[in-house]
């Protein structure tokens, strides 16, 4: 589980670097410069590369033209939100077949117990868009 994990970092951070791209141009004196883009279509950039390759279970992209206006939200919505939650599913899922995966939480008043059944509930939710 861990490569595969390691798998989509190196694809995102792979994607990061080949995207973050600098034009040159040729000045009137025949050096080059190198003309920043700026943050935002930078972003852009990166997160139509993001977009492209991973499945929008995990970008969160499911119709065309999603996440285009605020790349940046984007991209922090698929690192910080998304990916967080798929990889804690997946030790979930994986301690709730082992025979564990007991998920409770405590307000005070002492541990109550969440089932399974409630907890896919709350990951659909941040998975899945909203139905219409």
């Amino acid at each position: 589980m861990m490569k595969c994990i390691h798998r989509v970092l190196l694809i995102m951070l792979a994607t990061a670097i080949g995207s973050f791209s600098f034009h040159f141009a040729n000045s009137k004196r025949g050096s080059r410069e190198i003309l920043s883009m700026t943050l935002e279509e930078d972003a852009g950039l990166v997160w139509r590369e993001v977009k492209g390759l991973l499945p929008p279970i995990i970008t969160g992209a499911w119709t065309g033209d999603e996440g285009d206006e605020q790349p940046l939200g984007a991209l922090y919505n698929l690192i910080f939100v998304r990916f967080v939650t798929l990889v804690c599913t997946v030790a979930y899922s994986k301690a709730l077949l082992d025979g564990g995966g007991q998920f409770s939480l405590d307000f005070g008043g002492g541990p109550v117990e969440v089932p399974p059944f409630g907890v896919a509930i709350v990951v659909a939710r941040i998975l899945f868009p909203e139905m219409k």
